[in-house]
């Protein structure tokens, strides 16, 4: 009997922990952002959990650098593209603006908010002739071949400035990555470090000749009190 208490109630401890992550703690959300209360743990369902509250309002989730203060972590909710903060202007950490395969990616596309960015299409100089010959001017004028190649000039700097934003993009999404590797890879070690150390300090108690319940008691008791200390007040 005491063998399946013990059972049940490591069970529990791990159901436990399970629930904390899928339900992250919701300070404050509107139309614009979401707040949680920060843990240690949980950027990952933090994630999933912003990305379908900004959804609601057909807008991509943001989280950047510096997002977490005083105990909580804010993530943006906007249908642009946000390299930066918009509050803070520090650089982006996170979004799901690149999952193609979300609703919200597929409702922006659909509805031309500018998720989905064409290439500029180079125009021909007959093209710019014809522009300039409706404007009303004359050809072979000196005001006709100022206005095609001032046309001429406004494209090719357009798109050079569309290759820059797409190359900062690319950066950006780089830089994301990476970050959220790191993240992850910090997460595992410590879940792997945390449940070493549980393991341990059960069989500790195990072979002092406290009774497995009594163990699993004790070790679910100081979990709580981690995560007391984890999560300020």
């Amino acid at each position: 009997m005491k063998k399946a208490l013990g059972i049940i109630i490591l069970g529990l401890l791990v159901s436990s922990d399970e629930v904390k992550a899928a339900e992250p703690f919701v300070i404050h959300k509107n139309a614009n952002s979401i707040t949680f209360k920060h843990t240690r743990l949980g950027m990952f369902t933090r994630n999933k959990y912003a990305a379908r509250h900004c959804a609601q309002y057909t807008k991509f989730a943001y989280l950047f650098y510096g997002a977490k203060k005083d105990g909580k972590v804010i993530y943006h909710c906007s249908a642009e593209t946000l390299f930066n903060s918009p509050s803070s202007g520090e650089e982006r950490l996170w979004s799901n603006r690149e999952d193609k395969k979300s609703e919200v990616y597929k409702k922006i596309e659909r509805y031309g908010t500018g998720v989905t960015k064409k290439p500029i299409k180079k125009s021909t100089i007959e093209e710019f002739k014809e522009i300039c010959t409706d404007l009303g001017l004359t050809l072979g004028t000196s005001g006709y071949v100022d206005c095609v190649l001032k046309l001429k000039s406004d494209e090719e700097k357009m798109i050079m400035e569309s290759q820059r934003l797409e190359s900062e993009e690319k950066i950006a999404r780089g830089k994301q990555d990476t970050a959220l590797d790191k993240q992850e890879l910090e997460e595992e070690k410590y879940n792997e470090e945390q449940s070493e150390r549980k393991q341990k300090k059960y069989e500790k108690c195990i072979e002092a000749g406290t009774s497995k319940a009594i163990c699993a008691i004790e070790l679910l008791s100081s979990q709580e009190e981690e995560n007391q200390q984890i999560i300020p007040n």
